[in-house]
């Protein structure tokens, strides 16, 4: 029987069938090596965004650093995906062919001509390629402006019917379309450039090759087997323009990565922190010659020179104009911020030694800007205390004048509120907020206004609520309404960033031009003329502006 020697055809073909397979054993083990890449990069940038300072997150939009992240995360596959995975075994392959084409059949000049077509080739399609991006750019543009036309004229239709602008707008429409196509054929010429740039180098390539073929009589088996290896270079090369400007846009979006990584926090634990414990001053607050100012405030505002003691078990009211510096205690207080000059002290430590972590831990809060996660009411009540039972959790917002309202829900405690909480009223938020910081139990309190945004009746079991949370702990309460705070063991008045007056409601009112008197004034003028506002608008207005919180 004849055994036939393979030929190298033969060769080629399996040759050919091994790559294919191996390259779909690449994909299914790139897979899982990707989903960890993946899911590593994403925690540890999430990680580093969540561990820095407050100030960062209030200058910075999230919008731009979650597209950073975004884009991060896809870059990182790009690069391993088409450098690595595409692009170095293509030129891998090609510098064999070239070996194996002198090895093989001894004429250095296909090799020499294959590899400068291949260079050629690949120079041609990278310049064409940033070319053809930046006339898409262009096309771009003027896409995003038909769409902003037309969007503008149909949000706005009944202005342009008043003015009887349809033709105007059509017209300006239909210009901007022409443009639009303009840019369009552009973009549609330079790709046949390009192929035809790259059918061009090929050609050229393949004709030198055969002419050197002829020359050194190369059999036309072989002849065949040159021409189908060196077909396989050029056609991962076609899409080398279009790799190249991804990979480079991938390098600069791993930059900005690597920039957000660089970010550092302005507050950090410093070496060798230890964790607040009790001490000889048990829940103490005490503000020794404080100084700050935020960075972007010009120099001489800010809080200058602040010295005060909240006793234990007791409740201080922080009280002043708009900027006079009441929230920025409470930040401080909170080591969202270092003190510039002076310390902070809880039972008796000094905070700037401490782990945050565990002043915060320490610390209950209920700000003035109430935002929820856009989860269940159960999930945002449990931010107080993670492992709470249904009972606890109960309690609390018993406690806040809220459970009545969570139950009446049609999915109860399953409820979801909404992005910051828009489901829920300016007052369900509120004693949400309170709820979730009776749930904590914390040994200190602030309060940031807590009752501002309920109605009488529903205010004043939530103060009820609020004093059963005050005793045995020592609270801050940054009050905007002097009426809540009367009954305060001590009131500080601030005023541009200094304390100008410290006592009870009854001693400061004592005093003859005192700034807090001539609050208390104020406020009492302005809630008599609104009750006179009311009670003269008759049945019908008082309806119309009745309170809307629930």
């Amino acid at each position: 029987m004849h055994t036939r020697t393979p030929t190298n055809q033969h060769r080629y073909v399996g040759l050919n069938y091994a790559v294919q397979q191996l390259t779909e054993l690449q994909n299914c083990v790139y897979q899982e090596v990707r989903s960890a890449a993946y899911r590593s990069i994403a925690t540890k940038i999430f990680d580093h965004l969540l561990s820095l300072s407050i100030d960062w997150h209030l200058k910075k939009r999230m919008g731009v650093a979650l597209r950073v992240i975004d884009r991060g995360q896809t870059s990182a596959d790009n690069v391993v995906k088409y450098l690595v995975l595409r692009l170095l075994p293509t030129f891998i392959g090609i510098g064999s062919v070239v070996v194996l084409y002198v090895v093989k059949f001894n004429v250095p000049g296909i090799s020499i001509t294959l590899f400068l077509g291949i260079v050629t080739y690949s120079i041609v399609t990278i310049k064409l390629t940033i070319w053809r991006k930046e006339i898409r750019k262009k096309t771009n543009v003027h896409d995003n402006r038909i769409q902003d036309i037309a969007n503008d004229c149909l949000t706005n239709i009944d202005t342009v019917k008043y003015f009887s602008s349809e033709t105007w707008e059509s017209e300006r429409y239909g210009v901007q379309i022409k443009s639009f196509q303009k840019y369009t054929n552009h973009t549609q010429y330079s790709l046949s450039v390009l192929n035809l740039a790259q059918q061009i180098t090929r050609w050229l390539t393949t004709f030198g090759m055969l002419y050197i073929a002829e020359k050194s009589n190369m059999s036309v088996g072989d002849f065949v087997t040159v021409l189908s290896f060196s077909s396989s270079m050029f056609s991962p090369l076609s899409y080398l323009g279009t790799i190249y400007g991804m990979v480079v846009q991938s390098f600069v979006d791993l930059l900005n990565v690597l920039q957000l990584l660089n970010e550092q926090p302005d507050v950090q634990d410093i070496p060798g922190a230890t964790d607040l414990r009790n001490g000889s001053d048990d829940g103490d607050i005490v503000f020794e010659n404080v100084s700050f100012r935020y960075p972007t405030q010009s120099a001489g505002k800010g809080l200058k020179n602040i010295s005060f003691r909240v006793k234990h078990g007791t409740t201080t009211a922080i009280v002043g104009t708009t900027g006079a510096g009441k929230t920025t205690i409470g930040r401080l207080l909170f080591r969202f911020y270092d003190c510039a000059e002076g310390r902070i002290l809880l039972n008796g430590q000094d905070i700037s030694k401490l782990t945050k972590r565990s002043v915060r831990d320490a610390i209950g809060m209920v700000p003035q800007e109430k935002s929820l996660f856009n989860r269940s009411v159960d999930y945002n009540l449990r931010y107080g205390k993670r492992n709470a039972s249904r009972k606890e959790l109960e309690r609390a917002a018993d406690s806040a004048q809220i459970l009545d309202f969570i139950e009446s829900l049609d999915e109860g405690w399953d409820t979801v509120v909404g992005e910051r909480g828009l489901k829920l009223s300016g007052g369900e938020k509120q004693r949400v907020a309170i709820a979730r910081a009776l749930l904590k139990n914390p040994p200190f309190v602030v309060l940031d206004e807590a009752t501002s945004a309920l109605d009488t009746v529903t205010e004043r079991k939530v103060q009820r609520a609020l004093a059963n949370l005050a005793k045995g702990r020592t609270q801050i309460i940054i009050a905007h309404r002097l009426s809540t705070i009367r009954a305060a063991d001590q009131i500080i008045v601030l005023n541009d960033g200094r304390v100008v007056e410290t006592g009870t409601h009854a001693s400061l009112l004592k005093i003859d031009d005192g700034v807090y008197a001539k609050m208390v004034k104020m406020e009492e003028e302005g809630e008599s003329s609104r009750n006179s506002s009311l009670s003269g608008g008759g049945s019908n207005n008082a309806a119309a502006h009745g309170d809307k919180n629930k």
